[in-house]
């Protein structure tokens, strides 16, 4: 099963992780117990479980450590005794008070250091037991997990060979009843014969005519019935199918649900990159002047920011929002002309906060304080804004377009002249000379014509000096609103916080009630404006209808005029009398035509000749009236003259002509008469038809007057009423109420809101920390280089001293980073950090050396050339010469020869040797100054071919010949990636040293190290960490001696 594969490979990767936690534990433990301990960690140990092997390791460390200790001496405790009998017999022949009681110092530090080492081992333990039971924790939780996943697959296995011996029934009977249905088919086929009975069989002539057709009949039930079984069983097998897939996607998914759970829990640990805080707090602590230099910097630029910086303060003022029910300004009789939409509003708290923040209302404050104009004063380190009272002077340019900026100094002297110079308009400056005025002077200048004015703040006598800026309004705006804020004071409330900043507390204040009062003012305009529309409506109404009313008036004045009816009842009147009589007169002038007639007719009949005629005939011609008068009284005349006469008579014939005369002229007086009567009659009966025509159109005369005057009334009704509501409207604007409280008048502390020194402090102290935490941390993990034991932790070669970086002092604080000087620095007696370092070193060594009586050679090489191989040596054996042994040092560096400077490079050396040149090796040895037992051999002659020398074998005969004279033989060689040097000399010597410089070598170079101490290219492989800086942590150089034994013991050395 994969499960069980995979629980496997999880229990053999906790195992591997337990021994890797292990052996961790092992490298965790302080650098003395890691340098001894570690000389045991070489492949060939072999160990029965890892708990079993943490344990053994850790009591064989504490043991071989003690016995170390107790064989270098001491007299402090069991350890002590032994360290000091060794030393008594090493200084027997030794007189000097000093050294005895040096070595009595070192014995008391073995001592101690046998104590820590207890601790460390009984810690070590401790961290051994946490990592067992941690291991059998996940050791457990494997156990339930796996026990989980099992039960699972278990039931789902169980389900799909259920559904398997299912689907497998189902085919197998499926398969049974196919087959049936091909005997049926066939033994059917057979019946049939040939092709003219139906295969259906339902036929009635077919079935009387076959005698098989029952038998058919039977054959095609059952096929039919065994078609829908396999049909019915089809479908089961594919329900089954799609069970089964699924249930084996389902055990997929668990199995690979154990597998990422056992995956997660079995991965093993990452190494850590990265710096832990302890470490890097332990840099820092170590580049402690960065930081004072960080800090310094910082703050110094903080200050100067501070004291560069113009300080900005702030104003704030809050305004109440009223509700339209409290500050309607629209009268009653107003309100029926919201069905128009003309009085419909509400207040919006929200929209009146945009409102603050509109760039109209904020134009309209900067034009009102000219806030395009700026103002300043020289200060100590920057110019101060002048405004308000400390502004003496105001100044206008006259035609200097809004859209340009524009700037220039102002220097006014006591005698009230004026000094312009450094004209800049758009950033450019302008090339002209100074020119000079007088207050209240329009002066002539390459921007304008510029008028100086005095505020009631000059004094006159004084000297003032004023940089003018006039800023484009657009920017003035932008810049003004972008210092404005405005919030809600609480969701709930309708109150509004308005916030300005500024370099000028005054002009804060000054923006913001302005501010205030120009939005009163603009809210005010709407709501009158609402009132306006309303006047303008009303005007443009009363207008119109004016028109209307005038027109109306001039139909009616028109109608009357073309009908001359003034008036519609008196013309009546009139036209009825005046018919009246009309037909009077033509009744008159009837009866006169009569009358005249009758007298015409009564003229024209002779028989009437001598009768006289009517008197009163009612004709109404004075002329006719004569005329019968006259004619009257001659025919009476006649009548007497007849009656005393004869009609014969002269006279009567005389005046029977002159009356037949007379009456002709009667007769055409009373035809013409009839000719004007009948005129006149004529006339009147035409006035007497135009007046019944007027009477009869009289009443559509009257009906259309009183409808035209009907629109006039109406017309002026409206026309008065909409006068009326004119002036009502004019009132309500007189009276319109702010929409606005203020709640709190701008007010605001005298502290500058920015820069808040307290906060740009705290800032640049911060900034002054982080800079070199961010640096230093960047710099470390960028580092490919090996830094401290922390990156030695993954390589097994033995670990048998590690050597701190020597420095000169230097004097000062902020000195460059000490570089390593070549030089001794073992000095005895001396209780300094290195010296102690190499006392460590020499116990590991020795201890090495006291293993096997003949392993004394040691060869010292490493990876990069200035890893300090040659200083390490001389200092080793300066450390050993001490301790009175017998030390040979040989320089087998023959292209450098480092080692033979310290003995001035003798001419005569190993090459010379090497070169038959010296036969005997006890000519070419050199006593190093200071110490009889320490001996050097040098190179002598550099040689064109060293390599060559060193294979010769004349080098082996003379290691061993040098093996019985020295304690120890120390060979210090070329690294090995560059010449083949070092593994020539390897050969000979008995172990190898090989030397890591930190900071120097690349940590991608370990592995090759390993690769080195596993494929045992080298003798007895083991390792000097060189170089390492007291920073402390994991990569550092950290001694518990540190300010342990050094601080106790003191040195006049260090």
């Amino acid at each position: 099963m994969p499960i069980s594969n995979v629980q496997q490979n999880k229990i053999d990767a906790i195992k591997l992780n337990l021994s890797t936690n292990t052996r961790q534990a092992s490298a965790n433990k302080p650098e003395y117990l890691q340098m001894t301990g570690s000389i045991f960690n070489a492949p060939g140990a072999k160990s029965t479980s890892p708990t079993t092997t943490a344990n053994s390791l850790n009591d064989l460390n504490t043991r071989r450590s003690i016995d170390d200790l107790n064989n270098s001496g001491g007299t402090t405790g069991t350890a002590g005794a032994a360290a000091g009998a060794s030393d008594s017999e090493n200084i027997t022949d030794i007189d000097n008070a000093a050294d005895g009681r040096a070595a009595a110092a070192d014995a008391q530090s073995q001592g101690d250091q046998v104590e820590s080492l207890t601790q460390d081992t009984q810690d070590d333990k401790v961290t051994v037991d946490n990592y067992n039971r941690n291991a059998q924790k996940l050791d457990k939780q494997l156990k339930k997990d796996d026990k989980k996943f099992q039960t699972q697959l278990r039931k789902q296995e169980a389900e799909l060979k259920k559904d398997n011996a299912k689907l497998e029934k189902l085919v197998k009977e499926t398969e049974e009843v196919q087959t049936e249905i091909e005997n049926a088919q066939n033994e059917l086929d057979s019946l049939l014969g040939s092709s003219s009975f139906s295969i259906n069989g339902n036929s009635s002539d077919g079935q009387q005519g076959n005698p098989n057709a029952s038998k058919i009949n039977a054959l095609q039930a059952l096929i039919g019935s065994k078609t829908s079984l396999v049909q019915s069983n089809g479908k089961q097998i594919y329900t089954l199918q799609r069970s089964s897939s699924r249930t084996i996607k389902q055990m997929q998914k668990t199995n690979n649900n154990y597998v990422k759970v056992n995956q997660k829990n079995t991965k093993p640990g990452q190494p850590d990159d990265f710096l832990r805080i302890q470490d890097l707090l332990y840099l820092c602590l170590a580049r402690w002047k960065w930081f004072v230099l960080s800090l310094a910097i910082t703050t110094g630029v903080a200050a100067v920011y501070l004291l560069c910086t113009p300080a900005v303060y702030t104003r704030t003022a809050s305004v109440l929002i009223k509700e339209d029910s409290k500050g309607k300004s629209v009268s009653p009789d107003l309100e029926s002309f919201s069905e128009f939409g003309l009085f419909q509003s509400s207040t919006n708290v929200n929209n009146e906060l945009i409102t603050f923040q509109s760039p109209a209302l904020m134009t309209e404050v900067v034009k009102r304080f000219r806030l395009d104009m700026n103002y300043f004063v020289p200060g100590k380190f920057h110019r101060q804004v002048a405004y308000g009272l400390t502004l003496p002077v105001d100044v206008t340019i006259s035609d200097f377009p809004e859209n340009e900026s524009a700037g220039f100094t102002l220097e006014v002297q006591p005698d009230s002249t004026l000094l312009l110079s450094d004209f800049t308009r758009n950033g450019t400056e302008l090339d002209g000379k100074d020119i000079k005025g007088r207050l209240l002077d329009s002066i002539t200048t390459p921007l304008g014509k510029i008028i100086i004015h005095a505020t009631p703040n000059y004094v006159k006598g004084e000297t003032y000096t004023l940089y003018v800026g006039k800023s484009s309004l657009y920017d003035a705006v932008n810049s003004c609103s972008s210092n404005l804020s405005v919030s809600l004071n609480n969701e709930k409330a309708s109150v509004i916080d308005l916030s300005f900043r500024d370099n000028s507390v005054q002009r804060a204040e000054d923006v913001l009630s302005m501010l205030i009062s120009v939005y009163n003012e603009n809210w005010v305009k709407d709501k009158n404006q609402i009132a306006i529309s309303t006047s303008m409506f009303i005007n443009e109404r009363l207008g119109v209808i004016e028109q209307e009313l005038g027109n109306v008036d001039e139909d009616i004045s028109s109608y009357k005029s073309e009908h001359l009816l003034p008036d519609v009842q008196a013309a009546s009147s009139m036209y009825m009398a005046q018919s009246s009589q009309t037909n009077a007169q033509i009744l008159a002038l009837n009866n006169q035509l009569y009358m005249t007639r009758y007298i015409r007719n009564y003229l024209s009949n002779d028989a009437n000749r001598t009768q006289l005629l009517p008197a009163n005939s009612g004709i109404e011609s004075a002329n006719i009236e004569s005329q019968i008068a006259e004619y009257n009284k001659q025919l009476l005349q006649r009548n007497s003259l007849v009656a005393n006469s004869s009609t014969e008579n002269p006279l009567v014939v005389d005046m029977d002509q002159a009356l037949a005369s007379m009456r002709g002229a009667i007769i055409r007086s009373i035809d013409n008469q009839i000719v004007t009567l009948n005129s006149q009659i004529k006339s009147l009966r035409q006035t007497e038809q135009q007046t019944t025509s007027r009477i009869a159109a009289n009443p559509t005369q009257a009906k259309y007057l009183l409808s035209v005057e009907r629109q006039q009334k109406v017309k002026e009704a409206l026309y008065l009423f909409l006068l009326q509501k004119r002036e009502e409207n004019e009132l309500s604007q007189a009276f319109t109420a702010y929409n606005t409280r203020i709640v709190a008048p701008p007010h605001g502390s005298m502290l500058p809101m920015s820069p808040v020194r307290k906060n740009i402090l705290m800032v640049a102290c911060a900034l002054g920390l982080l800079i070199p935490v961010v640096i230093i941390f960047i710099c470390e993990n960028m580092n490919t280089r090996v830094r401290g034991r922390k990156d030695l932790e993954s390589v097994t070669v033995p670990f048998i001293g590690e050597i701190p970086l020597f420095t000169r002092k230097k004097k000062g604080i902020f000195r460059k980073k000490p570089q390593e000087v070549r030089a001794i620095v073992v000095k005895e007696g001396s209780r300094d950090i290195i010296n102690e370092a190499f006392r460590v070193l020499r116990s590991n060594m020795d201890f090495m050396a006291s293993k096997d009586n003949n392993q004394h050679v040691f060869v010292l090489t490493s990876f990069n050339p200035g890893s300090g191989k040659s200083f390490l040596a001389i200092n080793i054996a300066i450390s050993f010469a001490i301790k009175k042994k017998k030390i040979l040092i040989i320089d087998g560096d023959l292209r450098h020869r480092t080692v033979s400077s310290y003995v001035d490079s003798p001419n005569k050396g190993l090459s010379d040797y090497l070169n038959n040149q010296i036969e005997d090796w006890k000519e070419i040895i050199v006593s190093y100054k200071g110490y009889t037992n320490l001996h050097i051999l040098p190179i002598g002659t550099i040689p064109p071919n060293p390599t060559e020398l060193l294979e010769d074998s004349k080098l082996s005969m003379l290691i061993e010949a040098l093996r019985p004279e020295y304690d120890y033989i120390f060979i210090d060689c070329p690294p090995v990636d560059i010449v083949a040097d070092a593994q020539i000399i390897e050969k000979w010597a008995d172990r190898t040293i090989f030397v890591v410089r930190s900071g120097l070598l690349d940590r991608s170079m370990l592995s090759e190290l390993e690769n080195m101490y596993t494929g045992k290219r080298f003798k007895n492989l083991s390792m000097i960490l060189n170089g390492t800086e007291s920073t402390g942590g994991r990569y550092g150089y950290r001694y518990g001696y540190h300010y342990g034994y050094a601080s106790y013991y003191g040195s006049k050395d260090k």
